[in-house]
């Protein structure tokens, strides 16, 4: 495999390119309370009913192993570890197991960004260029623009269009952010998380390794994908054209998924970050509800693009969720809040696309994710 072709470069993009099921794909004091239920309480009702259609959706698709978090107010908090950390035989996933969560990291970047903002320690609206002078078109961008996705600067083609007049996701965008978040927080980018974000909300378990390393702490499951990153992204391409018959992966029969626990996912603070479903639980409520930032702010973060869903490191899905997710070598992650319900959705898992089947229906956390919001919110 060659990690340099990045899949994670389509990872949290695909709802947003096609829009296909709902789902799509990234106060001012905090509280470190965590939403998550007790291991010994009850599983609340919805829960029985949940759980088999959870699984058997594991087993179509072939999901090692997921874990998720659900709190909706009046109906009960749920969490589950279900299935298997390794490929074939491994232990029972366990609720404390630390997982890539991929893009879902762009949010926690933001949030540092949007956290400096509200310091006056940096605008919104400054250019790029202040911070980056090197950067292409970067007296044209603005910060702002870079949260919002608005901007393409992968320098490996021409720019798809002029800074602001229109949308693409990109990666690039954050790592220029994060770069800026060091330079103004004068500390290195992960130090900036703890001070601004983990610490505050008690999220111990949350890290944002150096982009060349590669080891997640323990405990944690295998991360696993069939075929490998070249096909991955082909398959991503053809959904985007529109050409359903190779927009898939495709394995035969009885084909065993291929351990890339150790990939490197060719980046940091576009979608470095490691974390547990405990955390996360703490970090969609916060995140769906601007518990870190201003009033002011949070408003500005939410107003989303009419055509891509996008605010500013968060994403409003068609279906009224709120929040990201994340695709990496090996793990899929869905980290969402339904603000009018107040409800937390939390879904990680160890394998990055199902095989044999359709791109968009193939991203494993995703599809959990669907099946939870039908049962718990629609239901």
């Amino acid at each position: 495999m060659t990690p340099t072709k990045g899949i994670r470069m389509f990872g949290s993009r695909l709802g947003v390119a096609l829009a296909l099921f709902g789902l799509s794909l990234t106060a001012c004091t905090a509280s470190p309370t965590a939403p998550v239920a007790a291991p010994q309480e009850a599983p609340p009702p919805y829960a029985a009913a949940l759980e088999p259609q959870i699984t058997a959706l594991m087993q179509q698709l072939q999901i090692p192993g997921a874990l998720v978090f659900v709190d909706a107010p009046g109906k009960g908090t749920w969490r589950a570890a279900l299935g298997s950390s390794a490929v074939p035989g491994g232990r029972p996933m366990q609720l404390d197991d630390h997982m890539r969560i991929g893009s879902v990291t762009k949010t926690i970047t933001a949030d540092v960004v949007l956290q400096l903002a509200g310091q006056n320690r940096l605008d919104l609206d400054d250019p790029v260029s202040k911070f980056l002078p090197a950067t292409l078109n970067g007296s044209a961008m603005t910060v702002r623009q870079l949260l919002a996705e608005t901007i393409d600067i992968a320098m490996a083609h021409p720019p798809y269009f002029a800074p602001g007049a229109g949308f693409h996701y990109s990666n690039s965008n954050y790592e220029m952010l994060g770069v800026i978040a060091e330079q103004v927080g004068r500390k290195p980018l992960a130090a900036l998380y703890a001070e601004l974000v983990t610490t505050p909300l008690g999220m111990a378990q949350t890290s944002l390794p150096a982009w060349d390393n590669t080891a997640i702490p323990d405990p944690h499951p295998q991360g696993y994908m069939f075929g490998n990153n070249e096909i991955g992204n082909a398959a991503y391409n053809a959904a985007l054209a529109g050409d359903k018959a190779k927009a898939q992966i495709t394995v035969a029969p009885g084909t065993q998924p291929n351990d890339v626990t150790l990939l490197p996912v060719n980046g940091q603070a576009s979608g470095g970050a490691i974390s547990t479903l405990g955390d996360m639980a703490i970090w969609a409520k916060a995140l769906g509800t601007g518990q870190l930032l201003t009033p002011q702010l949070q408003t500005e973060r939410t107003q989303y693009g009419a055509g891509s869903g996008y605010g500013l490191g968060l994403q409003r899905t068609p279906s009224g969720l709120v929040g990201h997710d994340g695709a990496v070598p090996g793990f899929q992650s869905s980290v969402y809040f339904h603000p009018p319900t107040g409800t937390s959705i939390v879904v990680l898992t160890n394998l990055l696309l199902a095989p044999n089947t359709y791109f968009p229906e193939a991203l494993p956390a995703e599809r959990i994710t669907q099946l939870v919001q039908q049962a718990v919110i629609e239901g």
